[in-house]
């Protein structure tokens, strides 16, 4: 820092003055050296440095804020609010191109920016109470006739029941309630199974209504929280099966109800058909399907769960490979039976015309049998030694078919379902930003911590003294390399975090500079940087320039 005030590189430049002498070299801090006779310059180049020093301090400030917030708002914000309104907008529209009222608030932002550096600054404690991205419903082509769900409720009850839908409690009561009633079914569907027949228990009948009334409670509350956009949105699927577990729901309490009244009264009248019983009971076994929806809830089964759906297309291929080798394999050796059972000559053994006859008669038992042989289903060495019989060629056939199945085919496919895997888990947008959310809370806690630490008087903020002596200690400074901050120069360190440059760090400037010193700089800090370093070097060269036409003009 000079005595203009100036932060940041040091900026040299060298320009040839005949006029003030033979090969003059002009150096940015050595302007104090020019001859006496050039003292009209000299005053020139204070006057000017004084301007531009002040222009250059302002530029980068604004730098350094529009970075802040790029870095922490712009990838923070929107990475933990994904339904913004530019986002609702561009994909009701087809995510065709971006409008050019958008590309208009870009730039009144950045000018708006410009005026007020410290625009957009980002709260710690908001930031940090931040786990998980909220959840939303994204707008889909198949929605953009409803009315647009960015404006707010007008209806006191909708009002009601999108604080209800949009609390963690909520979700957490009714993943419990479909545990329950997963582990209520199961006692059910183990007691019909002690005892066939048996009509269902009047106590059970209560449950069982019981879970029904909360299924369709919840999914009432949803409709009225969120309206016909609820089949339309990210969870439409999860919102049809809810519909048929609770329509299945009120159609078997529509048919048990009577049933229940007329074994009060008959005993076991209407049990005759039962049909119909069957049929219920699939009813109830449905409604288990939605405990597969708490895997939501769980990163870990969430993230199987996408990776198994994501292979499932390579699974069909792969199983269209195997059905394909094994029907031409098939064709061979069922055309040796066909050919062995022609010749009776050749029947010297019953065993193995048994075994012939029960496993490869036919082309379909021949790839029932050879499937069975790669996958476990019996021992392949059987049917091996029944055609080591007919000829050594056929039993090396069937060994030749065995390790190419098991040692090529099976294995690339189990490489193939890995890499799908594993590139569809990269790409599961939704699980990325939970991650990126976990991540930032956490290091946003972490930081808080350290201001903490650093905050000796808990005043609110950091002095220049409180850092120097706060970084004496080894324990900060470890602290320091795990955020991946370099503390090795505390008052070059402090003058990053002081972006005003009030000689006092509080706790939005110090969360702002941590994220922006954090880790090593990216390519577009760098390109940033060189960008306004020409600008402000094309600027030096008109100052000089201008400063040579006066004195030559004068």
């Amino acid at each position: 820092m000079d005595g203009t005030g100036f932060v940041g590189p040091r900026i040299e430049i060298s320009e040839r003055l005949p006029e003030l002498g033979a090969d003059i070299q002009l150096d940015w801090d050595q302007k104090a050296k020019l001859p006496a006779s050039a003292g009209v310059v000299q005053e020139l180049f204070q006057q000017q440095e004084a301007k531009l020093a002040a222009t250059i301090e302002v530029g980068f400030k604004q730098l350094q804020d529009l970075l802040a917030q790029r870095k922490s708002v712009n990838v923070g914000l929107q990475a933990l609010q994904p339904t913004s309104k530019k986002k609702k907008r561009h994909r009701a529209c087809g995510e065709s191109t971006v409008s050019k009222s958008d590309s208009g608030s870009n730039g009144s932002e950045a000018s708006a920016l410009a005026e007020n550096p410290n625009r957009g600054r980002t709260s710690l404690l908001n930031l940090e109470s931040l786990e998980a991205p909220s959840r939303s419903v994204w707008s889909v082509d198949c929605c953009s006739w409803l009315p647009s769900e960015e404006n707010p409720p007008k209806n006191l009850l909708s009002r009601i029941a999108q604080k209800m839908v949009s609390s963690w409690m909520f979700e957490t009561f009714f993943a419990g309630v479909i545990m329950t009633n997963s582990i209520f079914i199961a006692v059910q569907v183990e007691l019909s199974a002690a005892q066939p027949g048996t009509p269902p228990n009047e106590g059970m009948f209560i449950v069982s209504t019981f879970y029904s009334v909360l299924f369709t409670i919840e999914l009432l509350t949803r409709l009225v929280a969120v309206g016909p956009r609820l089949y339309c949105g990210q969870d439409w699927a999860w919102t049809l099966l809810d519909t048929l577990v609770v329509a299945t729901s009120v159609f078997e309490f529509i048919v048990e109800l009577p049933v229940q009244q007329e074994e009060g009264e008959e005993g076991q009248s209407l049990f005759g058909n039962m049909r119909l019983l069957r049929i219920l009971r699939i009813a109830k076994i449905t409604r288990a399907v939605r405990i597969i929806r708490l895997v939501k809830f769980v990163r870990a089964l969430r993230s199987l769960l996408f990776c198994i759906g994501k292979t499932l297309k390579a699974m069909a291929w792969s199983a269209a490979l195997l059905v394909l080798i094994i029907f031409l394999f098939g064709l061979v050796f069922t055309d040796i039976t066909t050919e062995y059972f022609a010749n009776p000559e050749l029947h010297w053994n019953p065993v193995t015309t048994d075994f012939l006859r029960l496993r490869f008669s036919s082309l379909e038992l021949s790839m029932h049998t050879l499937f069975a042989s790669i996958t476990g289903g019996f021992t392949w060495v059987e049917a091996r030694d029944a055609f080591a019989e007919l000829s050594f060629v056929w039993g090396l056939m069937f060994e030749a078919f065995i390790s190419f199945c098991l040692f090529a085919v099976l294995n690339v496919m189990t490489g193939v379902f890995c890499q799908s895997a594993i590139e569809s888990a990269e790409k599961d947008h939704e699980l990325n930003l939970q991650m990126l959310a976990h991540e930032r809370a956490k290091y946003f806690r972490a930081v808080k911590r350290l201001f903490q630490q650093l905050d000796k008087n808990g005043d609110g903020g950091i002095t220049v003294v409180e850092f120097e002596v706060a970084l004496q200690d080894a324990t900060l400074l470890q602290v320091f390399d795990a955020l991946e901050i370099s503390a090795d120069d505390a008052w070059a360190l402090f003058t990053q975090l002081d972006s005003d440059g009030d000689a006092h760090v509080d706790a939005e400037e110090f969360l702002e500079g941590c994220m922006l010193l954090k880790g090593p700089a990216r390519s577009v800090d760098v390109m940033g940087i060189k960008r306004d370093l020409a600008v402000v070097k094309q600027r030096l060269e008109q100052q000089v320039t201008a400063m040579l036409g006066m004195k030559s003009s004068g």
